[in-house]
């Protein structure tokens, strides 16, 4: 689809979540201004699903912290089949990477990448692109959906911890286990250890297994996490 992305950017239809006008502003100008026509706008969650009802949304743009239904709960709805739209509908996560309690559960309901501000129109094309680019078949169980913590409330108990505070646990003895950099990560291997922000909150979980999709993330993450060493076991 990337192929033909940039000849049919006017017959995409994007959908932008944000409860906060000022920012739907700058987002869609900085969208209309990279030739994005079709931009449809909801103030939260529960909006948001009402105008996914209507169809055609091809690309979800949505903020996190928003009343009535927050992103991630939003994200998780539709990532759970619980929506009237595709389970694979490419989501991007307006987001600050100092707000990393949300990280996790992001790359957790396998969201196609994160925007952070300033919006440069170079870095939301890309972003954008990528997205398109990612495979449908990259998603993983209804069920295991059903367990990311959405609840921003719950979430934000994490934010301030530090790596001095959190025990580390020894990755389990195995002799498939690798330690290896990010451009040696594979879809397939399986973490034996957790991925942690510099700030000691958790992203992913020893026994998370990898896809081209969480992978992607992983590099986008690179400034924020802890670790650049990664522990796998390789099935």
């Amino acid at each position: 689809m990337t192929d033909t992305l940039l000849d049919n950017i006017e017959a995409l239809c994007i959908l932008l979540v944000d409860d906060d006008p000022f920012m739907q502003r700058i987002i869609e100008k900085v969208l209309k201004d990279l030739g994005f026509e079709n931009i449809k706008k909801a103030n939260d969650g529960q909006e948001a699903l009402e105008v996914l009802g209507q169809g055609n949304i091809d690309l979800l743009l949505t903020d996190i912290q928003m009343p009535n239904m927050n992103g991630l709960e939003l994200m998780k709805t539709i990532r759970c089949g619980n929506s009237s739209v595709a389970r694979d509908l490419r989501t991007i996560i307006i987001t600050s990477f100092s707000n990393t309690e949300t990280l996790g559960s992001s790359m957790a309901l396998d969201v196609n990448g994160f925007l952070t501000k300033p919006f440069k129109p170079v870095t939301v094309m890309k972003t954008i692109m990528q997205a398109f680019a990612e495979e449908d078949s990259e998603l993983r169980s209804e069920e295991s959906y059903l367990e990311v913590k959405t609840d921003l409330s719950s979430l934000g108990e994490d934010e301030g911890a530090s790596p001095e505070t959190i025990t580390e646990e020894s990755p389990p003895e195995d002799n498939r286990n690798q330690c290896i950099n990010i451009h040696q990560l594979q879809p397939g291997m399986r973490l034996n250890k957790d991925v942690k922000t510099e700030k000691g909150v958790l992203l992913l979980s020893a026994g998370f297994v990898l896809n081209k999709n969480t992978i992607s993330r992983l590099f986008e993450l690179g400034d924020v996490i802890a670790e650049h060493d990664y522990h796998v076991i390789e099935e």
